[in-house]
């Protein structure tokens, strides 16, 4: 990977971190104003809680995508822990392509399922928004967290330290 190439790749990951951490603060924002509307000011608004869904289901999206970067996704690792350090490494891998096996057919049906909502012109209830823009999370969280995932099996297989893996220098060296 070249370096411009890499300076990308830094670019999108702090991107994606950005995009989650804004996301959530937005979130808290609006659900504490729709707290304080609702039960200081007796009159709710419409669109506060349609908006903290879907900010909340970007949120999660990209913090997918960052948690596969991390090694940070909840993981049964019985079989890790009573294997040795060989089969450790090929059950990791395995484990991380299981994950982009995933990313790949969510990645599709998202996409079908973005085709029809963009057919059929559906917009979200409350804010009138084309819903199709909401159901994009699912394809490029899905698409970045696989990207996450490949160049995890590679450092992986090449037997980089879990320890000292740093997801930044390794997209660097491919």
């Amino acid at each position: 990977m070249s370096k411009q190439s890499f300076s990308l790749w830094r670019t999108i990951n702090a991107v994606d971190m950005a995009i989650s951490v804004t996301a959530l603060t937005i979130l808290v924002i609006i659900v504490s104003i729709q707290v304080f509307c609702r039960y200081v000011l007796q009159n709710s608004l419409d669109w506060t809680e349609e908006l903290a869904r879907y900010l909340s289901i970007w949120s999660v999206m990209f913090g997918c995508s960052y948690a596969m970067k991390t090694d940070s996704h909840l993981e049964m690792t019985i079989l890790r822990s009573l294997a040795g350090p060989r089969l450790r490494k090929f059950i990791h891998a395995f484990a991380c392509l299981m994950c982009l096996l995933f990313c790949l057919i969510m990645l599709y049906a998202s996409m079908q399922s973005i085709e029809n909502i963009r057919w059929s012109e559906q917009l979200t209830p409350a804010m009138q928004i084309p819903a199709w823009i909401i159901w994009m999370a699912m394809p490029v969280g899905m698409g970045l967290m696989g990207i996450q995932a490949v160049i995890r099996i590679i450092h992986i297989l090449r037997g980089d330290n879990a320890e000292t893996f740093d997801p930044d220098q390794a997209a660097a060296s491919l």
